[in-house]
């Protein structure tokens, strides 16, 4: 899929139809993990969207989505030459899943971006639990419902085929191709605002994650430009306030929720 094609999905994904309520707000989270050196089978990309409200002068998270899409044995082969059944897993399975698998992370965002978004990853994680989508880690002329991971993310609106994506692009690499499209696309609300209270609030602090800017120039689409974020981390409003740490959430089928706590008076 070329840049026109991923472009327009994640312009569709997250191009706002009606006004935005400004008690509810939309967060999205890009991931990309590698081992060193890079192999295929020992990547993945994925991305989670959270949706916050603001109660009593605080950011409260009401609930997170994740699409992380995998095979059901959770072993990539690149060369295999049939679909298998894939499993959808959550932010936390997925993360030390492949912490485990020798593989590190890299994190661009938390972006927030526009409502629409929501019923989209809703859709698309649907789909994915019903078994209407199975998995192939190479998916290219196997049809819209055979998928890997990256496409997991990016068919999120089916407009534009896979043709044009180059499969060279896996791994950190791919999730930033996605991040800059968004950018690209002007689908990011303020994009000079940093929500690094999310990263706290999601219980990511405890994890070995790099967090990414987004450096944009002619060789972004074709290397991974390695500068990780240093700008302070400090909440977008005086009023929010990061959870203390949590116990990493057991294995199940929803993302948990996680209400950050009011402002103190």
């Amino acid at each position: 899929m070329g840049m026109r094609g991923i472009g327009s999905i994640f312009g569709l994904l997250l191009l706002a139809v009606g006004p935005l309520h400004a008690s509810e707000r939309y967060y999205i989270f890009l991931f990309g993990s590698e081992s060193f050196p890079r192999t295929p089978s020992k990547t993945h990309t994925w991305a989670t969207l959270v949706q916050t409200q603001c109660i009593g002068g605080s950011e409260t998270i009401v609930q997170s989505l994740t699409i992380s899409w995998m095979p059901a044995t959770l072993k990539i082969r690149p060369l295999a030459r049939e679909s298998e059944t894939g499993r959808n897993l959550e932010l936390h399975e997925t993360i030390r899943f492949v912490l485990q698998d020798g593989q590190s992370i890299a994190l661009w965002g938390p972006y927030e971006v526009y409502p629409t978004a929501l019923p989209r990853f809703q859709a698309q994680i649907g789909r994915l639990q019903r078994g209407e989508y199975r998995y192939k880690s190479v998916d290219r002329n196997h049809g819209p419902r055979v998928s890997n991971c990256i496409h997991a993310v990016s068919d999120l609106d089916p407009l534009y085929g896979r043709d044009e994506y180059p499969l060279t692009r896996f791994g950190k690499l791919a999730t930033q191709y996605l991040a800059l499209e968004i950018f690209h696309r002007d689908r990011v609300i303020q994009p000079e605002r940093n929500h690094a209270w999310l990263i706290p609030a999601m219980g990511l602090e405890r994890y070995p994650i790099s967090r990414y800017q987004i450096v944009d120039g002619p060789l972004s689409y074709l290397v991974l430009r390695r500068r990780p974020f240093d700008a302070p981390i400090t909440p977008t409003t005086p009023a929010i306030l990061p959870l203390p740490s949590l116990p990493i959430p057991p294995l199940r089928n929803a993302e948990p929720e996680i209400v950050a706590p009011a402002a103190p008076q």
